[in-house]
């Protein structure tokens, strides 16, 4: 019985706790935000203190809008979701991170469902206006089949993490400049100037990584997470296995790990791909019972808050290095 109050206890609080949160996003929502206020064209929308704040919802999406941003004048740049976080699937706004939203002129998302924890906010915005879809002209790739695990984030049949290659980068860089173009028609040739200078760039390094799978002996590649899926697409490999689907790391169970250990021993991949900062157990796992190397790729999808500018090329860069070595590929 006592074990039982307890419960009852519990659940009310959980309650009690989900109608406070549910007040407060009403309150932060209570006041339109600017693009909804704004008149039914395109125009810029400068707040009080006189600059154009846009709201890039992940890390990749951020250092993306900030290149398309850079050097334009009264722009400010900020970052939604925290720049360690990773995946936001299952991150939870606060009514701070609400009146932020409330509070920009535009908003620049993934898109793809990869930001289902905003459905409901954006509900509330100009979205025909406000909103910047950096999936927009992309090719998506579908959701991995024969994971290990699949929290089911994203679009459904649809890989969301996009930004995990430079060719689908630059893309998204484009479309950014664009929405920004159209939202800020007064900075619009500095927004195109900036995303073509930026995704010529992204573009060279994904014709860098497409040589790698051209020239490679074997391409057999298996992926701890999902997110890296893009990358051995642009650089030509084949994707034999992925572990995990979703934000967690997780870990195989035995039977998964035989099985997989069993069927790599005949396909003979060449590297099994973790992401940093370190490789999750399962990966470690299968590469000591299948005798595959491996080593950690990076997908962007979290850094550090100070990035530099560059810190996507950088690391992009530093994949295709790790690639080549690995595929015997000079």
């Amino acid at each position: 019985m006592a074990g039982k109050g307890r419960h009852e206890r519990m659940t009310a609080r959980r309650c009690s706790a989900l109608a406070a949160l549910a007040c407060l996003l009403i309150c932060a929502l209570a006041c339109p935000p600017r693009a909804a206020r704004a008149a039914s064209t395109p125009s810029s929308s400068a707040g009080a203190d006189g600059r154009f704040t846009v709201l890039a919802t992940t890390f990749p999406v951020w250092l993306f809008t900030r290149n398309v941003c850079r050097d334009v004048p009264g722009v400010r740049v900020e970052l939604f979701v925290p720049a360690q976080t990773g995946c936001p699937h299952e991150f939870a706004p606060s009514p701070a991170d609400l009146r932020k939203l409330a509070g920009a002129d535009a908003l620049v998302v993934n898109g793809l469902g990869l930001e289902a924890f905003l459905a409901r906010p954006v509900r509330a915005l100009d979205r025909e206006h406000m909103v910047i879809d950096a999936s927009r002209g992309a090719t998506p790739l579908p959701a991995p089949v024969g994971a290990a695990g699949d929290d089911g984030h994203g679009a459904p049949g649809v890989n969301p993490p996009l930004f995990a290659a430079p060719a689908q980068a630059a893309r998204m860089a484009r479309a950014i400049g664009e929405g920004l173009a159209r939202r800020d028609p007064a900075h619009a040739p500095a927004y195109r100037a900036n995303a073509s200078a930026y995704a010529e760039r992204l573009e060279t390094l994904a014709a860098d990584l497409a040589a790698i799978g051209k020239n490679a002996p074997r391409t057999g590649i298996v992926l701890q997470h999902d997110d890296l899926a893009y990358l051995a697409h642009d650089a030509g490999l084949k994707t034999l296995a992925v572990l995990r689907t979703g934000d967690e790391a997780g870990t195989l169970s035995a039977a998964r790990l035989n099985s997989l250990a069993r069927r790599l021993a005949t396909e003979r991949p060449v590297l099994i791909a973790g992401e940093p900062p370190a490789p999750g157990h399962g990966v470690e796992l299968l590469a000591r019972e299948s005798g595959i190397p491996w080593a950690l790729l990076d997908p962007v999808a979290s850094g550090p808050e100070n990035a530099p500018l560059d810190y996507y090329e950088r690391a992009m860069r530093a994949n295709a290095q790790t690639l080549r070595r690995y595929f015997d590929v000079p």
